[in-house]
């Protein structure tokens, strides 16, 4: 999703266990932060698991995004974190 100005959200980067470390991850992420249409989008943001990081940085990607936090409305109990109650 993006505005095409100031922000491009990329959801369900998902690649199946079994074709992990083929490069299909790598070239989607090639694709989508090298699209003509994101070229001047200011900020290209992602939510991933925290082993993920280091991938994601590949591309510039940083966990430093001052004080925005992820927020999730969610009727699945299996999604909510226990330790935050």
């Amino acid at each position: 999703m993006t505005d095409e100005v100031y922000l491009a959200v990329v959801l369900d980067v998902i690649v199946a266990p079994d074709v992990r470390g083929s490069g299909v991850g790598a070239t989607l992420l090639d694709t989508i932060v090298e699209h003509p249409r994101l070229a001047a989008v200011r900020s290209i943001e992602l939510v991933c698991q925290p082993d993920l990081i280091p991938f994601y940085r590949r591309w510039g990607f940083t966990d430093q995004v001052a004080d925005s936090r992820l927020m999730r409305r969610t009727t699945d109990p299996l999604l909510l974190d226990r330790q935050a109650d």
